[in-house]
C-alpha cells in the first residue's frame, strides 16, 4: 500500500517532464547513434518475440525476452531481478524496488539482484497494455472526423500512475547511486514498448514500438550492446578505488564502507593536461524524481596529500543570469564576505556532449498544445559541475547545543546581508545550506552560507538583474517564504530569504528540540511546513499561519520560543490582511499604519537584531544538543522532509 502511495507520489511530481512521442528512429539516431562494427550475425526477424507478448504472465513474458535477447548480445546481460532482494550500499529510499529485468555489462558479477549502483538500465514489464504509464493515440478509425480534440501520452489511471512511479523510482535509483550523466529504460505493455532517456533535464519517450514485427527495440539493445561507455551515460572521470587507493585512505577517512569507494579525477586548475584523484564514498540515492541540480556534497581525500575537501557534485542551471558557483565565490571573496566557505577549484565536467543534459532541446517539439506549452515553460539546460571547498562543517542538524545552532543561522545571516551588498541574493536558506564549523583549539564554532549554485545576480555591474527565467528551481520547498510557496511567479527578494532563515529556526525546533507537541500534531505541522503542489501552487497555508498570531507550540528553551515569536510577528507583517469594510475605520487606520510600518522594518539590521538579543540572553542551556523528535510519517510527511520542490515561474 505504502509503496503504491510513494509511487503514485514521484509520479506525480513528473508530470510535465516527460516529452514525446518521439518516433523511435530518432530517437535512436540522436541517442544511440550506430557504429562501424563487425558483423555479429544477429538480425531482426519479424515474428521472433511473438511467444514474450503472447504470454498473459509478466513472468513468463521476461523470461521468454531474456532468452531470446542475452542469445544475441555480447557485452551486455539481461537479468532476472523481479523477486530478489535489491542491493544498494546506502539509499535513502524507504520501500524496495525490484524492476522485472536489470541490464548489466558481463563483466559484473551481479549475483541476480538489482544493484542500482552496477545497473546499466532497467525494463519493466506489464502483460496488459492498459497497465502501461503511457497510452497510445487513438487511431484515426476511432476518432470522429471533425474532432480536434488533443489526447495525452500520459496514463492518468491508477495502474498507469503507479506505473510511472515504478519508473521514476528505478531511474532515480540507477542515476543516484551512480555517477551518471544519464539513463536507459525498456517498457515493454503486451504487443508494445517505448523506450526512455533520463536526464537531469527530464525524460524522453518514444512512440509505442511494435517490437514483433519492426525492428527498433532489437536495434535499440544491438546499438547499446557495441555503444561506448559515454554513450551508455557513464562518467569517465570516475571509477572504482583501486586496491592501492583504498589502503591509502584506510584508517585516515574514516568511511565504514571500504568496498564502495570511488575515485574521482579532478583536472589541476594551473594545468589542464593533470589531474588528482580523489576518494569518496559512492553516492545515496535519495526518493525524488531525477530531475534538476541533483546537488551531492561529500567529503573527499586527496589521494596524494590525504587533505579532505568539500566536494560538491551538481548539474548547474544553464540560464543568462544564473552564474556558475565558483564565479560567485569569486564576488563574494573579493567583497570580503564573511562567514562562506574557503574555495579551491570549480569547473565543468567532461565533454558538453554528454555532460549537459539534452531533454530540453526537444521540449515542445512532441505531444499535445498543452504538453508542448508546460515542457517550453518546465523544461530547463543543466550542465554537469564540480566545486572544491576547503571548509569542512557539520550539518546544522548536528547541533551540540541549541545556542550553537541559532549562532550559525545569525552567522549565516551576517554572510547573506554581506552578500546582498555585494550585489548576489542568495535564495536557497535552508538547514542544508548553513553549516557548523568547529574553531580550531576552541568549544566555539561559526555558522557558514554555502550553496551559492542558484544565487541571483542583483547588481547590474555581474549582469541584468531583471532577466525573466522560463524555469529554475529557486529554494527548498517547506523553507521557501510563505507567498513564495502560494505564487511562485513573483519576483523573490532578500526579505524571501529572511523569512526562510525563519522557517530554518522553527523546522529545527520542531523536529531536534524539545516542544509541547505530541508525535501527531509535530507531524502535522511539518507536513503545514510542505504542502501539496497544485498547478503550480502550494495555498495560502504557509502565508495564513504567518499572519495569525502565537507559535501554535511551546519550546521548552524560553530563549528559542521567545526569539520564533517576535520573528514570526515581524515576518507575518507581510501576510496580515486588513478587512476594511469591517473594522471601524479608526482601528482600521491604526492597524494598517502599524502594518505598515513592521513591513518598512524588515531589514537584515531588525533580524539580526532579534537573533543578536537572542545570543546574549543568559540561561542558555548547555546540555539540548540536537535530538531527533519521533514523527508519525504518512507517505506524504516523509518524504516532505528535505525535498527540494521547483517553481514553475520565477525571475
Amino acid at each position: 500500500m505504502k509503496t503504491g502511495m510513494s509511487y503514485r507520489r514521484l509520479a506525480k511530481e513528473m508530470d510535465g517532464f516527460f516529452v514525446g512521442p518521439m518516433p523511435p528512429q530518432t530517437f535512436l539516431d540522436n541517442f544511440l547513434p550506430s557504429r562501424t562494427l563487425e558483423p555479429s550475425g544477429q538480425t531482426f526477424k519479424p515474428g521472433m518475440f511473438s511467444e514474450v507478448y503472447a504470454f498473459k504472465t509478466e513472468v513468463k513474458m521476461y523470461n521468454e525476452f531474456i532468452k531470446i535477447m542475452n542469445d544475441c548480445l555480447n557485452n551486455v546481460a539481461v537479468v532476472n531481478t523481479a523477486h530478489r532482494d535489491g542491493k544498494t550500499p546506502d539509499t535513502r529510499f524507504s520501500f524496495t524496488c525490484r524492476p522485472d529485468c536489470a541490464v548489466y555489462d558481463r563483466s559484473i558479477d551481479h549475483k541476480n539482484k538489482f544493484n542500482s549502483s552496477l545497473t546499466e538500465f532497467a525494463i519493466e514489464f506489464k502483460a496488459n497494455p492498459n497497465h502501461s504509464p503511457f497510452i497510445n493515440p487513438p487511431s484515426s478509425d476511432n476518432k470522429d472526423s471533425g474532432s480536434t480534440e488533443e489526447v495525452s501520452m500520459m496514463n492518468r489511471s491508477m495502474h498507469g500512475n503507479e506505473a510511472a512511479g515504478q519508473i521514476v523510482a528505478y531511474a532515480t535509483l540507477i542515476l543516484g547511486a551512480q555517477y551518471r550523466t544519464h539513463t536507459f529504460l525498456v517498457m515493454i505493455a503486451g504487443d508494445h514498448a517505448r523506450l526512455i532517456r533520463w536526464d537531469r533535464g527530464g525524460a524522453i519517450v518514444t512512440e509505442p514500438i511494435f517490437y514483433d514485427k519492426v525492428s527498433y527495440l532489437f536495434d535499440f539493445f544491438m546499438r547499446y550492446d557495441h555503444a561506448t561507455p559515454e554513450s551508455r551515460g557513464h562518467d569517465p572521470t570516475v571509477c572504482p578505488a583501486t586496491v592501492y587507493e583504498k589502503k591509502r585512505i584506510c584508517g585516515v577517512s574514516g568511511f565504514d564502507d571500504n568496498e564502495h569507494l570511488l575515485s574521482i579525477s579532478i583536472p589541476n586548475p594551473h594545468d589542464t593536461e593533470k589531474s588528482t584523484r580523489y576518494i569518496v564514498p559512492a553516492p545515496c540515492p535519495r526518493p525524488d524524481i531525477p530531475i534538476g541540480r541533483w546537488t551531492r556534497a561529500t567529503i573527499a581525500y586527496n589521494i596524494e596529500t590525504l587533505e579532505p575537501v568539500l566536494l560538491k557534485d551538481s548539474w548547474r542551471v544553464l540560464i543568462d543570469d544564473i552564474l556558475p558557483e565558483g564565479n560567485v565565490y569569486e564576488i563574494l571573496r573579493q567583497a570580503c564576505v564573511p562567514n562562506i566557505a574557503e574555495f579551491m577549484h570549480a569547473y565543468d565536467v567532461g565533454d558538453a556532449a554528454f555532460h549537459e543534459s539534452r531533454t530540453h532541446y526537444f521540449a515542445g517539439q512532441y505531444g499535445t498544445s498543452d504538453q508542448k506549452k508546460i515542457q517550453k515553460e518546465r523544461m530547463t539546460h543543466h550542465r554537469h559541475y564540480r566545486i572544491l571547498l576547503r571548509t569542512i562543517g557539520r550539518e546544522l542538524t548536528g547541533f551540540k547545543r541549541s545556542q550553537e545552532m541559532v549562532n550559525a543561522i545569525y552567522d549565516a545571516l551576517k554572510a547573506h546581508q554581506a552578500a546582498c551588498a555585494a550585489g548576489i541574493l542568495h535564495r536557497d536558506i535552508s538547514p542544508g545550506n548553513i553549516l557548523i564549523v568547529d574553531q580550531v583549539g576552541s568549544d566555539n564554532s561559526r555558522g557558514i552560507l554555502i550553496d551559492w549554485d542558484l544565487s541571483k545576480i542583483i547588481n547590474p555591474l555581474y549582469g541584468n538583474a531583471s532577466t525573466r527565467r522560463r524555469y529554475a528551481c529557486t529554494g527548498t520547498w517547506q523553507f521557501m517564504a510563505a507567498d513564495l510557496v502560494c505564487n511562485p511567479a513573483i519576483p523573490q527578494t532578500f526579505v524571501h530569504d529572511l523569512e526562510s532563515a525563519f522557517w530554518v529556526l522553527i523546522w529545527n525546533a520542531v523536529l531536534y528540540m524539545e516542544t509541547n507537541m505530541n508525535d501527531g500534531l509535530r507531524s502535522s505541522f511539518l507536513k503545514k511546513m510542505s504542502p501539496e503542489m497544485f498547478e503550480g501552487t502550494g495555498g495560502t497555508g504557509k502565508s495564513d499561519y504567518m499572519a495569525k498570531g502565537g507559535l501554535e507550540f511551546t519550546v521548552k528553551n524560553k530563549i528559542v520560543n521567545t526569539l520564533l515569536k517576535t520573528l514570526k510577528y515581524a515576518l507575518g507583517a507581510r501576510h496580515e490582511t486588513l478587512e476594511d469594510d469591517i473594522l471601524e475605520p479608526s482601528l482600521y487606520l491604526m492597524l494598517s499604519t502599524d502594518r505598515e510600518k513592521r513591513v518598512k522594518a524588515l531589514k537584515h539590521e531588525a533580524i539580526l537584531q532579534y537573533f543578536e538579543n537572542a545570543l546574549k540572553s543568559t540561561g542558555w542551556p548547555t546540555d539540548d544538543a540536537a535530538i531527533r523528535q519521533t514523527l508519525v510519517l504518512s507517505d506524504q510527511t516523509r518524504y516532505s522532509l528535505g525535498t527540494k520542490r521547483s517553481r514553475s515561474a520565477a525571475e
